[in-house]
């Protein structure tokens, strides 16, 4: 998904996708997976929880804890709203999206809950998993039951255009389709099985935050390094 939808990397992204990436920035990950080549990449975060995961600083990557969603945007290329408020929130206002951005708009979504005003979905061109579904629980039930999207399979597989310029506003309306999903890490999966570069996990560990898979990974890490040691030892 990084590769078939993302920016051309950022140098600056708020919050995640190269067909809907303007010219301005270079690839965050190619097809191999190799994120090591990307620029710095800045992640502003804005309202994050109190006692919620915590973040390990990395070489190459800055984090920023913002005053307002306003500030958290200003100068990103890629903008992804992630909130689960179950409302008619605004989360970005029309403002604050400027040409050539792209928004992944990925918040838990339901039939009456959406983050993006509505004058910013007119000004952009909508990329979307499943239309059905989008149409009731995405950003796009603000919009007519006909209005224009393209689904992501469309991209993928060549039959339409994502960006076309560097001023375009495209935005991915993401609601979850598992379907989709699965074929995704079936792909991954396959690709990564020939090259060795992956840890296995155990998904159905009990963490003590569910919601902070990455910092299970982190704590897997750190056992692997462990144990690594005391057979040198």
């Amino acid at each position: 998904m990084l590769h078939i939808l993302a920016i051309p990397t950022p140098q600056r992204i708020l919050g995640g996708i190269s067909q809907l990436a303007n010219g301005r920035v270079k690839p965050l990950a190619q097809p191999d997976i190799k994120l090591n080549r990307s620029k710095s990449v800045c992640v502003g975060i804005h309202e994050l929880p109190p006692g919620g995961p915590s973040f390990r600083p990395h070489p190459r990557f800055a984090i920023e804890i913002c005053g307002s969603a306003e500030e958290a945007v200003e100068g990103a290329d890629i903008i992804t709203t992630v909130t689960a408020d179950k409302q008619y929130a605004t989360i970005l206002t029309d403002n604050m999206v400027g040409p050539g951005i792209h928004i992944n708009a990925v918040g838990g979504d339901c039939p009456g809950k959406t983050e993006l005003h509505r004058d910013i979905l007119l000004r952009s061109d909508i990329f979307v998993e499943y239309p059905p579904q989008t149409r009731i629980e995405g950003e796009i039930q603000q919009l007519p039951a006909d209005y224009p999207v393209t689904e992501l399979w469309q991209v993928i597989s060549g039959e339409k255009q994502g960006r076309a310029g560097d001023r375009q506003i495209t935005l991915f309306d993401s609601v979850g389709f598992a379907t989709e999903d699965f074929s995704a890490l079936r792909y991954v999966r396959s690709k990564l099985a020939a090259t060795g570069l992956y840890t296995e996990l155990d998904l159905l560990a009990d963490p003590d935050e569910p919601r902070d898979l990455f910092g299970m990974l982190l704590r897997c890490e750190a056992a692997l390094v462990q144990t690594g040691d005391r057979q040198q030892a």
